[in-house]
């Protein structure tokens, strides 16, 4: 179908989860909705580790099917010294490009249309909302959905904010059979907030690191630090990764930022997948009620955001914290972790153990405060 200039409801913008479950809910209210996407095939090329978590598939509505690739019971986080800590948020290595095109089916199946290979150029406002301009032609509509990813050209054209702060990810496929069912990440200060992971699928692996510089430095770094040789590599994918919690301003004039667009990631984990289906139906239910006359729709979704336990202003602390840890601090906690899982921590041992060894005992207090805290927050990372 291409784009005319007949008037809809609502244009979503980006065809990946935030994008789709945006136009599912939008569609299942009555508004008449459009899904464009740039891209010939949604969810390809891969740029992500293809993880999530048990909560974010049930939350997906997609249940079992062929994207699950492997099953993971949790994960391991490693410091220098090859201790870890464990946890026990279980959740599944996935097909992205079978998963997103899953949530385009639903999507139309609820009577959003799909319009792929199209690149939105440019918009503009118009008395009745905004018009669209492709390479097709151009399409009207009272209201616009944004999930067009971290770095966009249409966030200012539509008058809203842009991502500030970023982080790169650089990943590969590798040849490698590996059954186990625990996600490893790989911690340094030096990432400042990144790590490496090694994501087991069964028949494969994926791998790669997330860092603010030097990336092929860091990827030659877990690499060795892996034993994965180069000739197991297979494929590569990345791509930039929000690292500063939501935008200043993700809703404008009848338009609304989510997923990447919006900032819409885990600030601890850099985790997306959850974080964009949440953000674009609740994105999706404000725009549609705004639509419809309430003015406060939209000022009440920016007020629950910033209260949610995916983007509250605490996870961007946790993250301020776990990135201000230097190495020998990090072994020690990893040491007295002892391969436990965190949500076996006794807080009150731990805060013995860490008493004679000097600078620890108050990062342990603090910690436990901020780590175990409303452990909700983890339901998101993935």
């Amino acid at each position: 179908m291409k784009p005319g200039s007949k008037g809809i409801d609502v244009a979503v913008v980006g065809g990946g989860p935030a994008g789709t479950s945006a136009a599912a809910v939008l569609a299942s209210m009555g508004l008449s909705t459009v899904l464009l996407d740039a891209r010939e095939e949604p969810g390809v090329p891969i740029q992500c580790g293809e993880v999530i978590s048990q909560k974010a598939l049930a939350y997906s509505g997609l249940g079992d099917g062929e994207w699950i690739v492997h099953e993971l019971e949790g994960s391991r986080i490693f410091s220098l010294s090859g201790s870890f800590m464990g946890s026990r948020n279980r959740g599944f290595s996935i097909d992205r490009r079978l998963f997103d095109l899953e949530l385009v089916r639903i999507a139309e199946a609820g009577g959003a249309r799909a319009i792929l290979s199209t690149n939105v150029i440019s918009g503009s406002s118009t008395e009745n909302g905004w018009r669209l301009r492709t390479k097709k032609g151009h399409l009207d509509a009272r209201g616009v959905v944004l999930a067009t990813g971290p770095v966009s050209h249409l966030n200012r054209m539509f008058g809203l904010g842009e991502n500030r702060e970023m982080m790169m990810g650089l990943g590969a496929k590798i040849s490698r059979r590996d059954n186990s069912a625990r996600m490893d990440f790989h911690v340094s200060s030096a990432l400042v907030g990144g790590y490496g992971w090694y994501f087991p699928r069964g028949n494969e692996v994926n791998i790669g690191v997330v860092a603010r510089k030097d990336l092929r430095s860091w990827f030659e770094w877990f690499i060795r630090k892996t034993s994965i040789r180069r000739d197991e590599i297979r494929s590569w994918h990345g791509g930039m990764v929000p690292d500063g919690g939501p935008i200043g301003k993700f809703t404008g004039a009848s338009v609304v930022a989510v997923g990447d667009c919006g900032g819409f990631s885990h600030p601890v984990s850099k985790g997306g997948i959850h974080c964009a289906m949440l953000s674009g139906r609740e994105g999706a239910k404000a725009l549609a009620d705004h639509l419809s006359g309430n003015d406060n729709a939209l000022g009440d979704l920016e007020r629950m955001v910033h209260d949610h336990l995916a983007f509250s202003f605490m996870n961007i602390r946790r993250r301020d914290l776990l990135s201000s840890i230097d190495d020998p601090t990090l072994d020690m906690l990893t040491s007295i972790a002892r391969g436990r899982d965190i949500q076996d921590i006794d807080p009150k041992k731990t805060v013995i153990e860490a008493l004679p060894r000097p600078g620890l005992y108050a990062l342990v207090l603090k910690g436990l405060a901020m780590v175990q805290g409303g452990k909700e927050w983890m339901d998101y990372m993935f």
